[in-house]
């Protein structure tokens, strides 16, 4: 983590009102409050028992978090791993650790040849397995892109391909899942069948709204709830967009996986979005102001769910007064231009284009891994300063192009934390005090 007065990098630049600062110090303290690291530190010392009496004790671990989560492992406890690694964006930056964990490189949001080699070199590590061998594994949000073993006759370019394919036309996270699951020898349960018949303690950060075990990082541990159905409905939904799923036949959306696989798997989710949204809640409500729960299943395109936002500040101003309103989880874009953005930098500009240059309003949408899309923002932060400064064409080209970072960054309202080393999707928060 950064060590400097604040994680937001450019706090100074941004935080222009007392109204921005209040929502960018809680923003900037959750990311302390919440590292995986410390989260981790917590839950391990219980199976430090468990750990100790195995034959062979391995830690295997992949998403964005990964890295972060073994650092909360005692070193008396990764010691005696006789094998530690996990895979990270390979765009992301990584100290010296001493060979333990190995850290390998996997290719993030879309899978590549690095993904490929790292999850091939992991998976070699785990051979002959026995009752008596425990494996710690640690999963977080980006595992689907970072760990992937592709099903015999399908091609990393493949999966790759629909991928971006469904994402660039609104495919939510369980509809991607349920597609790379079944082309997948290690998702929807898979690794499970591989692991059997060792112990496997397995951690997870959640990053998607309903926090579904077989959803995050496409569930490699847990049984998949999508049935032959579904995954049917989902390829025909999509086919019209993203032609190559109708290579994706029964002979793969058909797959069963023996009970047995799971009977000595225990997996508990550590950390999840609606625990920072209660942390956002609980910090405004003490502080003395009226505060709505929106929860954390916040999906749907970014338009719908700008509309849905700006909805919800008024009618909790028509309620109680002057209000925040705060809720997460992960909207879906559109992407038709070809600019620089995520869907919070362009959740927080729709809001913004909805309001009036005479409403008292704030709202942020923030990735809680400190990325949004291609941008280099965490996402964005928009009032009546920016509205006033912004013209609506402005705002339309910006949309039109994809290109909300540049035009948020231009009128200083991205916000600029680098990687987390956290996964827990998306917040988004809200005030509105009624017209000047």
């Amino acid at each position: 983590m950064p060590n400097s007065k604040y994680l937001i990098q450019n706090y100074e630049e941004i935080g222009t009102s007392n109204l921005r600062r209040k929502i960018l110090d809680l923003v900037d303290r959750s990311i302390s409050e919440f590292y995986p690291a410390t989260i981790m530190r917590k839950e391990i010392d219980s199976l430090k028992a468990v750990f100790q009496n195995s034959k062979r004790l391995f830690i295997i671990g992949f998403g964005k978090c990964s890295l972060s989560m073994f650092r909360g492992i005692p070193d008396s406890l990764s010691e005696m791993a006789e094998y530690s690694g996990v895979i990270v964006p390979k765009n992301l930056e990584t100290g010296d650790y001493g060979g333990r964990p190995e850290i390998l490189k996997g290719n993030h949001p879309i899978i590549g040849t690095d993904t490929e080699v790292s999850s091939r070199k992991l998976l070699s590590k785990l051979s002959r397995l026995s009752e008596d061998d425990t494996v710690l594994v640690l999963i977080s949000g980006g595992g689907s892109a970072l760990f992937e073993i592709p099903e015999d006759g399908i091609t990393y370019d493949f999966i790759a391909s629909i991928s971006k394919c469904m994402m660039n036309n609104g495919g939510n996270i369980d509809e991607l899942n349920a597609m790379r699951q079944s082309i997948s020898k290690v998702k929807g349960g898979k690794l499970a069948g591989i692991l059997y018949p060792s112990r496997v303690f397995s951690f997870v950060i959640s990053d998607v709204p309903g926090d579904r075990e077989d959803i995050i990082a496409s569930g490699p541990l847990v049984r998949a709830q999508t049935t032959k159905e579904e995954r049917k409905s989902i390829i025909k939904k999509f086919e019209p967009l993203c032609p190559d799923l109708k290579k994706i036949d029964d002979g793969y959306i058909d797959y069963k996986i023996p009970d047995e696989s799971f009977k000595r798997v225990k997996q508990k989710i550590i950390l999840k979005n609606h625990d920072i949204v209660q942390y956002f809640v609980n910090k405004l409500r003490n502080d003395g102001n009226s505060v709505v729960d929106l929860g954390s299943n916040i999906q749907g395109n970014v338009k719908d769910s700008s509309e849905y936002f700006v909805k919800q500040m008024k009618k909790a101003y028509s309620n109680l007064g002057p209000s925040y309103v705060v809720g997460g989880g992960e909207t879906t874009v559109d992407v038709r231009g070809n600019g620089i953005g995520g869907r919070n930098c362009e959740l927080s500009v729709r809001v913004a284009r909805l309001m009036e240059k005479d409403d008292e309003f704030m709202f942020s949408s923030i990735g809680t891994d400190g990325i949004d899309g291609i941008s280099p923002a965490m996402g964005g932060i928009v009032d009546r300063e920016f509205l006033n400064e912004t013209s609506k064409a402005e705002i339309d080209e910006s949309l039109e192009k994809n290109d909300t970072y540049n035009l948020l960054n231009k009128k200083r309202s991205a916000i600029i934390t680098g990687f987390t080393e956290n996964n827990v999707s998306d917040i988004m928060i809200g005030y509105y005090g009624g017209k000047y």
